[in-house]
């Protein structure tokens, strides 16, 4: 449950499993991850079995999804998920089981790509895993944005 009173779809029972960065769009009192494809919002569950209206999923990482439309839509967020991994801060792309996918935010660039399970992807970029387990000071950071087709509602 967030401050606000929704709840949040797929939250595992352990408070310390991280959300993933990404777009979050509350629909009928509940939190889903979200994507915009082309003009189509789609909303994703991890729940099973797959609440009602929901499809088998295209994404391999969420059971279900369900699109939308924008004046369905109660809230919209940019959720950007921070940790810190071995005193180094990084942004939590994805989670699968109990290994997060991780892009690096700070400066030392060719010390963390030298990691195990740590590429360098670009010249100002650095992409791996880790487990969730060593993952520490786990902060989201939230920007709520406007709302799509509310002018229909």
């Amino acid at each position: 449950m967030t401050t606000d009173g929704t709840s949040i779809e797929g939250d595992a029972p352990d408070a310390r499993r991280p959300r993933i960065s990404g777009l979050y769009a509350t629909w009928r009192g509940t939190e889903y991850y979200a994507r915009f494809v082309r003009d189509n919002l789609y909303i994703y569950t991890r729940e099973t079995p797959l609440p009602a209206g929901f499809k088998t999923s295209v994404l391999s990482f969420f059971a279900g999804q369900l699109r939308v439309p924008g004046n369905e839509i109660d809230k919209l967020i940019r959720l950007e998920s921070i940790c810190k991994y071995r005193a180094e801060s990084f942004e939590i792309t994805n989670i699968v089981g109990d290994i997060a996918y991780l892009n690096y935010r700070g400066e030392s660039l060719v010390r963390v790509a030298l990691w195990p399970n740590m590429e360098q992807t670009d010249k100002y970029e650095v992409q791996g895993e880790a487990p969730l387990a060593e993952l520490t000071d786990l902060e989201e950071v939230k920007t709520e944005l406007p709302l799509p087709d509310q002018d229909s509602r």
